[in-house]
């Protein structure tokens, strides 16, 4: 019988079963649907949003969402009163955070996973 999957976190990361996520042997990506093309900067995932409605929300937001605004940037549909709320820097993107922009967008993105070498040392 095969044990069942127990996910933990670890710095915004999910891995299963007590394992540390950051020694997975797969990477999680965001890709988008149409192309196939993994998204790997802000450049080209701004691209994609915008092309489906998306833009990049500068307006004034809630108090409980403004004092984050020097480490996060936050996008939106217009209309709608939904955000994509993502760091400022490309690679401190998690997996949570390409959940939410799949979430999102449900049919332009997905996650898909890619092998990654197996770490050396220990």
């Amino acid at each position: 019988m095969v044990a069942p999957k127990i996910p933990s976190f670890e710095d915004g990361e999910i891995g299963e079963n007590g394992e540390d996520p950051r020694d997975a042997r797969v990477k999680k990506v965001l890709i988008f649907k149409t192309t196939g093309e993994i998204i790997s900067s802000y450049d080209r995932l701004e691209s994609k949003l915008f092309a489906l409605g998306w833009h990049r929300y500068t307006g004034e937001l809630e108090p409980m969402l403004a004092f984050d605004r020097e480490r996060k940037q936050y996008f939106h549909p217009k209309p709608g009163s939904c955000f994509i709320s993502l760091p400022l820097d490309f690679d401190k993107l998690r997996i949570i955070h390409l959940y939410e922009i799949v979430v999102q967008t449900r049919t332009a993105f997905a996650i898909r996973e890619i092998p990654q070498p197996r770490r050396r040392g220990g």
